[in-house]
């Protein structure tokens, strides 16, 4: 009966093992299952996680790109331009580069949107590489006039310039200074950083060196301004003030070592006091030869000042035409005028200037050749003699001003380029 009943005890132990070994079997696969489950999930909330931070990122790269891009677009020089030539409206920037900007515009005549490429010269300091920048323009420009209309290629609707209408303000703001009730007021330092643009009108500023004369009276001018929209005649100004600082500064000089000389001899005569009258007289007689020495010096002084007569330059509206054809010069050519042949480490440059200017203006001649009308104009603001230069009311009179779209003749090449390019 024991043997049977640990039999039996022994079956039932071996049976509830048994069971529990299937019971933590499926256990072990359930939780086998679950793990898998939970990895299978924890992966595709990565994969989501991961796609959307992807997207977040992409949106705030655009959303950066965007804010560069209106950042940009308020800084731009063409952001108070809303209408170009032929009617065509600034929408939006597209894009910006080195020395090129990209814009969306509105085109009236077929009321359509297209891309403009507006390149950007006034960032560019250096001559040379602004001319790079234009034969490059000129380049593209003469390729786009050859390629054939095809499907996959821009096409080139229009090429112009811009800007032509800046001087016409500019002469607009100084016709206005000049009559002034009781009398003119003179900017005297006009030059491309003193004249702004708000809304596509120029505005003069900075009058810190300007002038008010009453009518009836003159007032010379006292010097200041910028060197390279000065006249001549202000440049001679200065240089003969600076002359006759140094000519002041080298007689204070020799005032100052005759004295000591004259201090000198006192010193020599006092302990030479025992010194025989013949010795004397012979010394007088060697001090006699520097006396008529310094003598000559101060006549011939005095007579360089006399040949250096008082150089009276009157403030009038004649600086500020100047100053205005200089602006236009270096609109129409990329570079200031009178400084051909002036190196940057130049001694004296408004020498050079003057020596330039007195031989006469140089106007370039090549892809980028003036109209006569704007030639005429710049040789009447940039004549050396003030007495021959216009003056205010003609230059405002000038053909040059008064042709339609600031240019009959740009503007007729402009249409025979956007025919042609049409009939393509």
């Amino acid at each position: 009966m024991r043997c049977k009943t640990k039999r039996r005890e022994k079956r039932g132990v071996d049976g509830l093992n048994r069971l529990l070994l299937e019971a933590k079997r499926q256990l072990d696969a359930g939780r086998y299952r679950l793990l898998k489950q939970m990895k299978l999930l924890l992966a595709e909330l990565n994969r989501l996680l991961l796609e959307a931070k992807r997207q977040l990122d992409a949106g705030r790269y655009r959303l950066l790109k965007q804010m560069k891009l209106l950042l940009a677009e308020s800084n731009s020089p063409f952001n108070n331009f809303h209408q170009l030539r032929r009617g065509y409206r600034l929408l939006n920037m597209l894009g910006r580069g080195g020395f090129a900007e990209v814009w969306e515009v509105f085109d009236p005549l077929t009321c359509s949107v297209a891309a403009a490429k507006l390149h950007v010269l006034s960032s560019v300091k250096r001559e040379r590489e602004r001319l790079k920048i234009v034969k490059r323009v000129q380049n593209e420009i003469e390729i786009h006039k050859d390629i054939r209309p095809h499907p996959h290629i821009v096409e080139m609707k229009a090429c112009f310039e811009m800007g032509n209408d800046v001087l016409a303000s500019i002469l607009q703001a100084l016709h206005y200074l000049k009559h002034q009730p009781n009398g003119s007021i003179y900017h005297l330092d006009v030059k491309p950083g003193n004249v702004l643009l708000q809304e596509g009108d120029c505005k003069l500023a900075d009058f810190g060196l300007s002038c008010f004369v009453p009518k009836g009276e003159t007032k010379p001018f006292t010097g200041g301004g910028t060197l390279w929209y000065q006249p001549p005649e202000c440049l001679l100004l200065q240089q003969q003030q600076q002359q006759q600082q140094q000519q002041q500064q080298q007689q204070q000089q020799q005032q100052q070592q005759q004295q000591q000389q004259g201090r000198q001899q006192q010193q020599q005569q006092q302990h030479k006091q025992h010194v025989d009258t013949a010795v004397q007289d012979r010394l007088k007689k060697e001090h006699s030869p520097r006396n008529n020495h310094q003598q000559q010096q101060q006549q011939q002084q005095q007579q360089q000042q006399q040949q250096l007569l008082p150089l009276v330059v009157l403030a009038d509206e004649k600086i500020d035409i100047w100053a205005v054809g200089c602006i236009l010069y270096e609109m129409l050519f990329n570079k200031r005028p009178f400084c051909r042949g002036l190196s940057p480490g130049h001694a004296d440059p408004s020498a050079h200037i003057i020596a330039n200017a007195k031989e006469g203006l140089f106007v370039p001649s090549g892809p980028r050749k003036i109209s006569d009308a704007a030639e005429d104009m710049l040789r009447g603001l940039l004549a050396y003699d003030p007495q021959q230069r216009l003056s205010l009311e003609l230059a405002l009179a000038h053909p040059f001003l008064h042709r339609p779209a600031a240019g009959e003749e740009l503007a007729d090449r402009i249409e025979e380029t956007i025919l042609a390019l049409e009939k393509q």
